[in-house]
Parts: structure tokens; sequence; C-alpha cells
């Protein structure tokens, strides 16, 4: 338990060193991003969004003041939000199964972050919902394969595999405080896991036999991450998956080499990076955002580049809670969204 709860002072009430550089590209060509609009769940923290080709789920919930949510969906692109179920218990992670997408899986908490994290499954589209944590002591994110929908990934006190769409699952290794990044992209059977270790220092690995051994990527020194830190977000480059985009607390930095070398490309030093969004038009066009979790209420931050990274501008929100979360849509090729910690979520159309 003391584990479990180290856990969530690192997700939740994370202060991010105060020694990340502050080398912020030309902060005089801040402007508003036209196209931002509110398509619901008014109020609300947003702590996931899963996308498929015609539906958005957002995971609801507040981590800090302990306030129920539970899964919502979406019909897109002008459906109305609808309640699957668990209103009662903060929902942290979903996923919906590639194919069928009336089995959803998702781990929830209803006493806290720190008790009763919980591993759910709904064959029914979300009427209903049955617990299969099978012998985990604990879990707190749920994903799983694009290609083989049998294989499933866990995280809790290890990282779990399962072959068979979740009736049993075996530990692959200790989980340390790690989130399953990447699962079979853009190689089958390649797995990005990251986070931190138990010394709260950064941790990025890769896997590219199904979780069984693992690589170590975090020589994070050349990019100016050293100490306390944490691996938040990866991004692969869809042309190259050299190309990785690492969201730190404080810093983006970026692998040319798949991971063997790192370099900074913004630190602003106070925000936790939630994810890399490429343009599928166009990958030099990148977004990136996140949230400054001090003082409460956490607020935002949005970064845009045209040039793959080199030079950023920072864009002014209509909204005031911090992303947690971003994700693009699959089949408008101009529109992702953001799920905030507060303010519901909210569509960007470029």
């Amino acid at each position: 338990m003391k584990r479990l709860g180290w856990l969530v002072i690192i997700m939740i009430i994370s202060v991010f060193p105060s020694g990340c550089r502050d080398d912020l590209t030309d902060s005089s060509s801040r402007n508003n991003l036209p196209g931002w609009a509110s398509i619901g769940l008014d109020g609300k923290f947003i702590e996931t969004l899963v996308i498929t080709q015609d539906a958005l789920y957002a995971g609801v919930g507040d981590p800090v003041t302990l306030t129920p949510g539970g899964v919502f969906k979406k019909g897109l692109p002008n459906g109305e939000w609808v309640s699957l179920g668990l209103s009662d218990k903060i929902v942290w992670s979903i996923y919906v199964h590639p194919k069928l997408s009336h089995i959803i899986y998702t781990v929830t908490s209803s006493t806290g972050p720190v008790e009763g994290l919980r591993l759910y499954r709904s064959t029914n589209g979300g009427e209903t919902w049955s617990p299969i944590q099978m012998g985990m002591e604990w879990t707190w994110q749920i994903t799983g394969s694009p290609v083989d929908p049998l294989r499933l990934f866990a995280v809790g006190d290890h990282l779990y595999r399962s072959t068979d769409g979740g009736e049993s699952w075996e530990p692959m290794q200790e989980s340390w405080y790690l989130k399953i990044h990447s699962v079979d992209v853009p190689v089958p059977r390649t797995l990005y896991a990251g986070g931190e270790n138990p010394a709260f220092q950064p941790k990025l690995l890769k896997s590219t036999d199904d979780g069984k051994t693992w690589t170590d990527l975090s020589n994070f020194n050349d990019a100016g991450i050293m100490g306390d830190n944490n691996v938040m977000s990866l991004a692969i480059h869809p042309d190259d998956p050299q190309i990785l985009y690492a969201g730190m607390e404080g810093s983006l930095i970026r692998s040319m080499d798949g991971g063997a070398t790192w370099e900074g490309l913004l630190s602003p030093g106070d925000t936790g990076f939630v994810g890399a969004i490429f343009d599928p038009d166009d990958p030099d066009h990148i977004f990136t955002g996140g949230w400054i979790p001090m003082p409460l209420p956490w607020r935002p931050r949005f970064f845009g580049s045209t040039d793959g990274g080199q030079t950023w501008q920072e864009q002014d929100l209509p909204f005031d809670r911090g992303i947690r979360v971003l994700v693009h849509d699959k089949t408008r090729t101009n529109v992702l969204y953001a799920g905030t910690a507060g303010a519901g979520v909210w569509r960007l159309t470029y």
C-alpha cells in the first residue's frame, strides 16, 4: 500500500523540478488559436479520453477532490454524451475493443485513488460491468493491441499481460510507477512503457518480444533531464519510428535514434506534458499541451509547431483548467480533442 500511495502522490500533486531550463522559443509568438469549442461534460474532470472511428469515450472523476464521475460516450461527430454507468467511481483508464466496440474495459476507484483501484469489463456496451481483477493486487491502467484484440496489458503492482481478453493475467515485471505508452506501433510485439522508478528518476523502457525482455532508453542527461522526473507520455512519429517525443514533468524532449540519445525541445519548467499529437496530413505540424499542477486549480498550456518541433508557439485557450489528455480524431484530419481538469471536453478544429 505504501507503493500505491507514492504513485498517487506522483500522479496528483507532483511539483515539477525547478532545475528545468526555461527556453520557450519566441514568447512573443503567443497567439489565440481559433477553432476551439466546448463539446460538453462542462465542469467535469476528464481523466482519460479514448477515441474510435465513430465515438469518443471519457473517463470522468476528480482524483484531487475524490469526486466520482463514471464512463461517458459521445457519437462522432455531433452526438450527445451518454452515461455508460460506473457513476459512483473515478475512472482512470478506458480501453475499447478495436473490432467489437461493445466490449469495453476500464479501471476505476470508488474510495479515492489510494484504495480500490479495480479493473472492470463490459460486454454489452456499458449496460453492465463485471470485475476482472483476477489476482492483481491493484491496477491503474488498461490498454491493448490494435492488431490482436485478445492481447491486453494492465499496469499496477506489476506490468501484466493477458492473451485471452482478460480471462487470465500473467505478470511480466514489477511496474515501478510505469504506464504503457504504445502497443504494436509501429511493429507488432513492440511495447513502450514509461514513468519513474522508486527513486523518482524517469524511466522509459522498450520491449520487442511482447514484454519478455526490456531495453532501458532512459539516457536523458543530454536533454537536461536529471533527478526527480517522470515520462508522462510518448509519441512515435507516424513516418519514422526512430523519432520519439517524450512528455516529461517540465519538458518535451525528442530522440531521433530510437531512444539512444535525447534532446530538449520545450522546457517551460512548470508543465506536465500529456502527449504530442501529429497532424496526419503533415507530421511536422505537432501539437502538445498539459497542465500546471500548482497552485490549484490546475491550469492549461498548449503549444504548436510547424517545423517538427524546432520552434513552438504557445496558444491562448478559451478554458482555464489543465489539459489531462489529448487525442486526435481518427477520420477527420484537422480535429483533435482535449480533456481537462474541470472544464469538460474541448474540440480543436484547425
